[in-house]
């Protein structure tokens, strides 16, 4: 088998990144291989192991530059799906595969009920703050102005926590991607590396 045979194969298992990252990946393993005289597959694989393990640590490569920024604005989402496909791109066996699968099913299931139910609680004191807010100026037809300034108290109190607790949720859950991307692409590189 040839070296081009082999990168053919990473090439296709790299189907996941943009042809411009998937481009400048083979072509800095092909002349990697060039300059080591890395010239059939055998001595490729022996060196970077086979191409789904190649493919697996070009992922994780690609999670980690896009999760720090180095390829511009760090985008989080983009490297969580990078890291999914690092781990899902080793070349396992499936029955070992299937257990951290369903970890991470269960993981990301807990995460998104946690985060759905803590957005209804917020909904539920935004709607709290809106009619009470509201209800304060019922309070000026019979001019009461201690309940005017105490609903109206109320209101800006909860919208106050409503807005703080959104955005306290919002950066703990990128804390939270961000360090799940960490170590799915950590994983994947350690399992890469063994192959």
């Amino acid at each position: 088998m040839t070296a081009q045979q082999y990168f053919d194969e990473l090439d296709a298992q790299l189907t996941r990144l943009s042809p411009e990252e998937r481009q400048e990946a083979t072509a800095f393993y092909r002349e990697y291989a060039q300059e080591a005289g890395l010239m059939d597959y055998e001595a490729l694989a022996e060196r970077f192991g086979s191409s789904k393990a190649l493919a697996a640590q070009i992922y994780a490569e690609a999670a980690e530059k896009t999760i720090s920024g180095e390829t511009g604005k760090p985008h989080i989402g983009r490297g969580f799906l990078m890291a999914l496909a690092a781990v899902f791109s080793l070349p396992v066996a499936l029955p070992m595969l299937i257990v951290p699968a369903a970890l991470l099913f269960a993981l990301l299931v807990t995460v998104g009920s946690l985060v759905i139910s803590l957005g209804a609680t917020l909904l539920g004191l935004g709607v709290t703050a809106v009619a009470l807010f509201v209800k304060s100026f019922g309070f000026l037809v019979p001019f009461a102005p201690v309940l005017l300034l105490k609903s109206l108290g109320g209101a800006l109190v909860l919208g106050a926590i409503t807005v703080f607790a959104v955005a306290a949720l919002y950066a703990a859950t990128r804390w939270a991607l961000r360090h799940l991307t960490i170590l799915m692409t950590q994983y994947a590189k350690r399992r890469s590396n063994h192959e």
